[in-house]
């Protein structure tokens, strides 16, 4: 399954990742350890920065994306994007 999330007005994309070619990502996939950042081709890391949200960082270009720590699946991302209004 492809997931891609735009996740700014810039139309800047996240996107599920498998480290390999029989890991299979879905809606209910974790998305700590499966993010990479479309424009730069690079990983993300998932860093806690406060009492209610963290951030998913670009390891290449730093691109900060801040999300409530709530949210811990690809579906809960997807559903927190559709809500935000760019």
């Amino acid at each position: 399954m492809d997931i891609e999330i735009k996740v700014n007005k810039e139309n800047e994309t996240i996107s599920a990742y498998a480290y390999s070619s029989v890991e299979k990502i879905s809606e209910n996939t974790e998305f700590q350890y499966t993010t990479i950042h479309k424009e730069c081709n690079n990983l993300m890391d998932l860093i806690n920065v406060s009492d209610t949200h963290n951030a998913l960082i670009c390891r290449r270009c730093l691109l900060r994306i801040l999300i409530p720590n709530k949210l811990k699946t690809w579906k809960d991302l997807i559903e927190h994007y559709k809500s935000c209004m760019f």
